[in-house]
């Protein structure tokens, strides 16, 4: 009888399959460095460094000046987790407004997102659109000049002086001209 060998593992393999991938990977995405990448000045970095505070009483609000936007689509269990979350670490008391755009929208999905906090605005349409169109639809729809895309199965898991601080910081690097 003769045994059956076990086949090893050839790291030399392993790493020429990692390296095309990556090439590949590189290739379809058209991973490139820009020419003039701007410098970042010290003073951003600053912002991000600063240490967190323990509570929120003296972080400065800037959620006024912030829509928060959501484009969902019939995933009606993973949307009411998120918005829990959402609700229970203070985002739609920060944020001046939150809008919902739901593709092939239902009046039970419609009720049931607005049930959340009155500062929850629904739009959607009737059909299932593609996604850049629900984008614009949902930008075109903010009343804010910033706006901050969230994902629908993502949980908020940072209490609200932390959120704070972490949207203030983002308005402070757009307005400081570093990103845009």
């Amino acid at each position: 009888k003769k045994k059956k060998m076990k086949k090893r593992s050839n790291p030399v393999q392993h790493l020429l399959t990692a390296l095309v991938v990556a090439v590949f990977l590189i290739w379809t995405h058209n991973i490139t460095q820009p020419q003039n990448q701007p410098q970042f000045s010290d003073n951003v970095y600053k912002i991000a460094e600063t240490p967190s505070k323990t509570d929120d009483s003296d972080v400065k609000s800037r959620g006024n000046e912030i829509t928060a936007l959501i484009l969902n689509w019939k995933t009606p269990k993973t949307l009411a987790n998120t918005l829990r979350s959402y609700k229970k670490n203070g985002l739609f008391e920060y944020m001046k407004e939150t809008v919902i755009f739901f593709q092939e929208i239902t009046k039970e999905e419609e009720e049931k997102a607005r049930s959340y906090h009155p500062k929850i605005r629904v739009i959607g349409e009737p059909t299932n659109v593609n996604i850049h169109w629900g984008i614009d639809y949902l930008v075109g729809n903010a009343t804010t000049e910033y706006v901050l895309f969230l994902e629908k199965d993502w949980e908020l898991i940072e209490p609200p002086h932390i959120l704070a601080e972490q949207v203030n910081a983002a308005i402070d690097i757009i307005e400081s001209g570093v990103a845009d």
